[in-house]
């Protein structure tokens, strides 16, 4: 059982290749559910803790992290107005009695809010950014392309912090602000409808 000049001399050990090859390229990401939160985590849930496991392509980490438009947590604000039910479920999350709930990946965690049954209030924050610092500089016109926004089609608000810029985005008819709320948080981008037609 060798190969020879790119060629398998058994077939048996040319599946066995192509089978660890294929294999190789996926890694086991465990979803665990904790204090109301969905947190995933490519080791195994602490003991008691609900968990399921997913494979995640690892060439594609992008692609199969959000496993569908909806449950990328970079988009997260698109379910904006959305039952919060619907939106939960997606996630596979619990909410709780205030109507909100988190979750979170290794690169970011999102706070979704809701009244009276629908998704208001999104909050995507990035975890590479932690601590953030109100003196620091952050680009937020680079985060706006991260998040799939377009920043020719968004109008900055006056008035705000001089740690915030917030923006009235006219294509998803949300209010937009990037901000380190305070000293050693993390760097977010909050999204709000309310915002949007209130003019605040």
């Amino acid at each position: 059982m060798m190969i020879l000049n790119g060629v398998c001399s058994s077939a048996i050990f040319c599946l066995m290749v192509i089978l660890t090859s294929v294999q190789s390229a996926y890694a086991t990401i465990y979803k665990c559910h904790i204090d109301g939160k969905l947190v995933l985590q490519d080791k195994e849930c602490p003991e008691g803790v609900k968990q399921t496991m997913v494979n995640i392509d690892e060439k594609n980490p992008v692609a199969n992290s959000s496993g569908s438009s909806h449950r990328n947590l970079l988009e997260s604000y698109k379910h904006i107005s959305e039952p919060v039910s619907y939106v939960s479920s997606l996630y596979g999350a619990q909410v709780n009695r205030a109507g909100s709930f988190t979750v979170s990946d290794i690169y970011n965690e999102v706070l979704f809010e809701s009244l009276a049954g629908f998704v208001t209030f999104v909050e995507i924050r990035f975890k590479s950014t932690s601590p953030c610092s109100q003196s620091n500089y952050y680009n937020y016109a680079e985060y706006s392309r991260l998040l799939g926004l377009d920043i020719t089609l968004m109008s900055k608000l006056s008035g705000t912090a001089h740690y915030a810029n917030s923006f009235k985005d006219f294509k998803n008819r949300l209010k937009v602000t990037f901000m380190c709320p305070f000293d050693g948080s993390e760097y977010s981008a909050s999204f709000s409808q309310s915002g949007f037609l209130n003019n605040q």
